[in-house]
């Protein structure tokens, strides 16, 4: 099973400082996949995660500025 988060995010920032919240939490990023429409705009990314994240750390990412979404999913 492979678990993924999905949201739209702006800047740099907020890439970095989802990747600071997976490591913290001990969770490894298999893949991770990036998509804008302009240059500093807004963006698609989603995280492929070995395992899934808790709620705590859910939260803590949609917190953060810079994050307009984000989802759990489980395929």
């Amino acid at each position: 099973m492979v678990t993924q988060v999905a949201g739209v995010v702006s800047g740099l920032v907020a890439v970095g400082a989802i990747g600071n919240i997976a490591g913290k939490a001990d969770i490894n990023i298999s893949s991770m996949h990036l998509s804008r429409l302009k240059p500093r705009g807004q963006a698609l990314m989603i995280l492929a995660l070995d395992e899934p994240l808790a709620e705590e750390q859910l939260q803590e990412i949609l917190s953060l500025p810079g994050i307009y979404t984000a989802k759990a999913v489980k395929l």
